[in-house]
């Protein structure tokens, strides 16, 4: 880590606590040794760590560097510092590259203390962790010991780091911590692995030993990139609306569904009751729910709209909005366009499996009294199949069977009735198979059949004023609880996505692996 390897201090041989009248003089004797081609070395070297640069440019790089007290008060925050025996000690094995005992040393004293330890233990460790953070085997376990280091010196050992500093009582606290916290950021999102995502907002929950105030910058330094990014794909997809969105945009989502993720990371980062997250979810949400309104307004594409709006809902979202965005998606499910097909029934289709043309008993045509005899075109059978996803050489033959049943059990209704609702879709399609796309074909497909397809059912149509079908809806407005994250099932032990959710309870979920019911 630069911070530790070029460190003023250390190139120009000297202790924090130098003066500037020490500091001229030594830059003095290095420009002096380096125009003469020799080298000088000092106590704290450490060439163990890393080679020194002392160079002309780079001695007069390190005096400018600490010219100011804020940045002399800072840099004295990454180097060592000489105490007492036990750093002596721990300095000595760092010299003999013993670098395992040097650690152990500052760590078994700073155990053995009833509250933080000495000062110079906790910066010294600190130091060293920053040091071993470029490590691809122990960096990251490295860099969260130097956080909570940095985190007690720069907020409970404050006074006493900064005793003997010149110029210290000149300089702005919370400027220091600022600074601190800025260059342990820049080192993460820097860092190859990534281990705290792109921008680092997984480092928040690390920073818990620092200042109130500091983590509160820290939170706002990593979380204001993302907040951006998904400020700018809100103002996006809010300008293609005006603009005028296909339906294709929006069954993708109107590109929202790449930011998603966004949205939880901040709220585990931020907390739930963050009024800067919600502001940012509730926006989210709302634009999800124009976006629905939209797929109805300008292209009547239900299944379209219907997805988005149970989209919205599961997400996160507070107050008004919250109340506003669940009536959309009540809206949206009691939707009611004319779906019915004016195209004649298609006379010249074939079986699509033979028990079909041989009802069972009671399945009678009501009018006619003669037996209900489904025909399907060969096309449209394979069509149906590919879509329900019936292939027998990945399906097992109980589930190939299932799944052939609802299939059939749908389009007899359809004969039947002349429609189907498009909930009686999503319920016969495996999970999934439960896309925009899956769905539109299917209707495309029962529409070339002569089967209509409906937001919803005729007695539905019928009751809709009724207040027992007030009653039903009201079930629809208030949305089951769902997982906000990753749960762990009580009695298999398993964990799992919300995605991956199939059963809902009143109160909760059941499990995917072993139905245990789940109350969130």
């Amino acid at each position: 880590m630069d911070l530790v390897l070029r460190n003023p201090f250390r190139v120009l041989g000297l202790s924090v606590t130098a003066t500037s009248r020490e500091i001229a003089k030594r830059v003095s004797d290095l420009e002096m040794f380096a125009e003469l081609g020799k080298e000088k070395a000092f106590p704290l070297d450490l060439i163990e760590l890393g080679d020194i640069d002392r160079s002309l440019d780079a001695v007069k790089d390190a005096a400018r560097r600490i010219e100011l007290p804020e940045m002399r008060v800072f840099h004295s925050f990454f180097w060592f510092r000489g105490g007492d025996a036990v750093d002596d000690l721990a300095l000595e094995c760092l010299s003999n590259f013993e670098l395992s005992e040097a650690e152990n040393i500052w760590s078994k004293q700073i155990e053995k203390s009833e509250e933080f330890g000495r000062l110079t233990w906790r910066i010294n460790r600190a130091v060293y962790c920053l040091w071993m953070s470029d490590d691809l085997g122990t960096g990251t376990a490295h860099f969260e010991q130097a956080l909570e280091d940095m985190g007690v010196v720069t907020d409970d050992l404050y006074e006493e780091a900064i005793a003997g500093v010149p110029g210290a009582d000149q300089v702005s606290v919370d400027r220091v911590r600022e600074l601190v916290a800025d260059s342990l950021v820049s080192h993460a999102v820097k860092s190859a692995a990534q281990v705290y995502g792109p921008n680092a907002i997984q480092l928040i929950e690390h920073c818990w030993s620092f200042h109130t105030d500091t983590l509160d910058y820290i939170k706002g330094r990593v979380t204001k990139p993302l907040m951006n990014t998904l400020q700018d794909a809100i103002e996006k997809s809010k300008a293609q609306r005006e603009k005028g969105t296909s339906v294709d945009d929006l069954r993708r989502k109107n590109g929202l569904s790449k930011v998603e993720h966004i949205v939880y990371e901040l709220r585990d980062s931020l907390g739930e009751s963050n009024p800067t997250f919600q502001a940012m979810a509730n926006g989210f949400a709302k634009e999800v729910v124009l976006c629905s309104i939209d797929a109805i307004r300008e292209h009547e594409a239900v299944p379209t709209a219907i997805v988005l709006a149970e989209w919205s809902a599961e997400l996160p979202s507070y107050g008004q909005t919250r109340e506003w965005l669940l009536e959309q998606r009540r809206r949206t499910f009691t939707w009611d366009p004319d779906y019915c097909s004016t195209d004649p029934h298609d006379d010249d289709l074939s079986d699509i499996e033979a028990d079909l043309e041989n009802p069972t008993p009671g399945d009678e045509d009501d009018s006619e009294g003669k037996p209900l005899r489904m025909k399907i075109s060969k096309a449209k059978e394979g069509a149906l199949m590919k879509e329900f996803g019936l292939d027998e050489s990945i399906l097992s033959e109980s589930e190939f069977r299932k799944r052939r049943e609802k299939l059939k059990a749908l389009i007899k209704s359809g004969k039947e009735r002349g429609y189907v609702t498009l909930l009686e879709i999503i319920d016969a399609l495996p999970t999934e198979l439960l896309e925009i796309e899956t769905l539109d074909e299917i209707e495309n497909i029962l529409k070339e059949m002569g089967i209509a397809v409906s937001s919803k059912s005729e007695e539905a149509k019928k009751q809709e004023q009724a207040k027992e079908q007030e009653q039903s809806n009201l079930k629809i407005t208030t949305p089951r609880k769902v997982p906000t994250g990753i749960t762990t099932c009580p009695r298999c032990s398993e964990k799992f996505e919300p995605d991956e959710v199939t059963q809902y309870t009143d109160f909760g979920v059941r499990c995917p692996h072993c139905s245990q019911s789940i109350v969130l």
